[in-house]
């Protein structure tokens, strides 16, 4: 069974338990703490992290952060508002105990 669970909140403080989510994804709210939001993403994720931001296709500090953590990321062209950039990266956790 699948389910989608969307969340109106803060990306800092997902009310989740670790490694709950196959797919954790987020856009434009990513960008504010970038180190403390990728953690906190990274830490209910048992799958793969995806990000569509919103922003340019510039480095920046939210960029930074996402390169620093391995994070793969290309650049497309939205309509109407210029080249944007996504990111992904597959996060596993241990489970079982060993």
């Amino acid at each position: 069974d699948s389910l989608v669970h969307v969340l109106d909140g803060l990306i800092t403080r997902l009310p989740f338990e670790d490694g709950f989510a196959d797919i954790t994804t987020a856009g434009h709210v990513y960008g504010d703490e970038p180190l403390t939001e990728i953690d906190e993403m990274e830490r209910v994720t048992d799958g793969m992290v995806i990000l569509c931001p919103g922003s340019g296709d510039e480095n920046c500090p939210a960029h930074a952060a996402l390169a620093s953590r391995c994070y793969e990321w290309d650049s497309f062209e939205e309509p109407r508002d210029g080249m944007k950039r996504k990111y992904w990266k597959t996060v596993r956790k241990r489970r079982g105990g060993s």
